[in-house]
Formats: C-alpha cells, structure tokens, sequence
C-alpha cells in the first residue's frame, strides 16, 4: 500500500472514529464505577482515533501481508469456538489457557512459546476478571469465584 493511500485511509479513520465519538457522547457515559450504554463505544471510538493519528505519523510504509494467513485464521476462530464449549465445561481457567494458547500460535509463535505464553496469559485474564473486575466465573469444575 502506498503512503498516499495509508495516509487517505488514517484520515478516514480518524474521521469514522470521531463522528463514533460524538455519537457515543450523546448517550449516557457513566464512570469507572458505574458505566452508562456509551462508555464503551465511547472507548472504542477513542482507540480508533489514536490508532489512526498514530498510523499517520508513522514514517515507514506497512509490510505486506504474510503467508498463512488462513491458517493462523482457523487457529483463532478454533480457540474461540474452544473457549466458548470450554467456558462451562471446563472453567475459565482452561478455556482460557486454550484461547490465549490459540492466539499465540495464531500470532506465529512456535507451540512450546505458545503453551508458555498460554499459561501465563490465561490464568492472569482470569485473575483480573476475579479480582480487579469481580467478575463471578467458574475457576474449574465444581468450583466458582463467588
């Protein structure tokens, strides 16, 4: 893709991010504590915005796609689909594993740094789920973090 290009298509992200923002503002945000219907299009609208500004200034052209891309696809949307079955199933804890594991191959990570960064990855989003965010999950089967 050329610079010109890149540089058209920040710009009408960062415009399609803005109008988002204004739309999102017209609805009731909240706060941190209690989050009104537009904080998170609000977000969203906001990250789309930064990351378009920040693909404006970048001073080098984007790499082409790589190679398998179909494949790292299936192995995404199969840790998905996995987390979804596993969620009730197994607990979060290994369906997290699973999707973290997933995304890190999906990534192009060998399987051994995949299973690595799988199991840090997965019981540390569990944790923020229980304890920062006090989401009540199934941990494991039989156990819950109520």
């Amino acid at each position: 893709m050329t610079k010109t290009r890149e540089a058209l298509a920040g710009v009408a992200l960062a415009t399609l991010g803005s109008v988002a923002a204004w739309l999102a503002w017209q609805m009731p945000v909240g706060s941190w504590d209690r989050m009104g219907p537009g904080f998170l299009p609000l977000c969203a609208a906001g990250g789309l915005v930064v990351s378009a500004l920040a693909s404006l200034t970048s001073r080098k052209a984007a790499a082409p796609a790589s190679g398998g891309s179909v494949t790292r696809l299936l192995i995404a949307a199969t840790g998905i689909v996995g987390f979804a079955l596993l969620i009730d199933l197994a607990g979060s804890l290994l369906a997290a594993w699973l999707l973290s594991t997933a995304a890190a191959l999906a990534a192009g990570l060998r399987l051994l740094p995949a299973v690595g960064w799988g199991s840090v990855l997965g019981p540390g989003a569990v944790l923020v789920f229980v304890h920062a965010l006090d989401v009540p999950v199934p941990l494991w089967p039989g156990i819950s973090s109520q």
